[in-house]
């Protein structure tokens, strides 16, 4: 079995990626990073072209797009399966062997897996995400483990960590590019739903992630603080999520309502309250009227 991974980039803190590619590049067969036109070229090429297959993009078009390109890669060289990573992603020495002895274990079961994700900790709040689970309509239900060890089927995985097979991204279709960011991978594990396979969650294998940089409380909400031009792209993709045919009703209007509300708060809080407002204004308009198709 060959394993593949695939580090997309842009501009990124270069001593956390090495780290990450020397923690597992001697469990792995290959390893794509794809930058995406990040601004230091010369120096990350030099340092990752030892170590990986480094390919710098033309122009950024976007997480997907880069993913995409890394999947075509695998494929080429015809790796079995996939690990996705960010550029900040920090796992142990033994990540990948637990990633692929849960993979192997429900395999055996007979079990049609889409994908199977990490357990994710922040670092910064100290905690453990739990998997989530969404029922037919979009009701959330977080879940609780009845072992320690044994994955535990979930609805949505995160890219970052997650393991895919190559035959199953073939039947599945690639990561949806005219999102260029946000909900790229709840999209795709909602797609994967909907065409009769299952997703899962390591409980062996730990993931150390942060979203967002910066937060802010308002009531009981923890709101991470965004540019404008990602506020564009949260709302947009969230439209665009809800109309898609293989995501539930309530998940969809879920999303768009926390975001504009998210978004909102952030514009109070704001000391450019204008911009932020007409790219509030903007990503509602894009998202209504755009289908999220990336020939659209």
């Amino acid at each position: 079995m060959k394993i593949a991974v695939v580090i997309v980039t842009y501009n990124p803190i270069e001593s956390i990626l090495l780290d990450l590619v020397e923690t597992i590049k001697g469990c792995v067969n290959f390893i794509f990073v794809v930058d995406n036109c990040s601004q230091k070229k010369e120096g990350l090429a030099n340092k990752l072209s030892k170590i990986s297959t480094f390919t710098q993009l033309e122009e950024n078009k976007g997480l997907a797009t880069a993913q995409n390109y890394g999947i075509e890669q695998a494929i080429l060289y015809d790796a079995d399966i996939i690990l996705f990573f960010d550029q900040d992603s920090a796992v142990d020495e033994i990540y990948v062997q637990s990633m692929v002895a849960d993979y192997a274990s429900l395999k055996k079961k007979n079990i049609n897996l889409g994908v199977l994700g990490p357990t994710v900790f922040d670092v910064k709040d100290k905690h453990y995400y739990k998997p989530i689970k969404i029922n037919n309509w979009g009701k959330r239900l977080a879940l609780v483990s009845q072992s320690q060890h044994a994955p535990i089927e979930t609805s949505l995985v995160i890219s970052s960590g997650c393991l895919v097979e190559t035959k199953v991204l073939k039947d599945v279709g690639r990561m949806n590019e005219a999102y260029f960011i946000d909900y790229i991978d709840t999209e795709w594990c909602l797609r994967a739903i909907h065409k009769g396979y299952r997703n899962f969650i390591s409980q062996s294998s730990i993931l150390k992630h942060s979203i967002g940089d910066h937060f802010i409380s308002f009531a009981s909400f923890r709101i991470p603080i965004y540019s404008k031009n990602r506020v564009f792209f949260r709302i947009r993709n969230a439209y665009w999520l809800a109309k898609c045919t293989h995501t539930p009703w309530v998940l969809g209007m879920r999303e768009i309502a926390k975001n504009i509300f998210y978004q909102l708060v952030l514009v109070l809080n704001s000391r450019s309250k204008w911009d932020m407002l007409k790219m509030l204004v903007k990503a509602n308009f894009f998202g209504i009227v755009k289908s999220g198709d990336k020939n659209d």
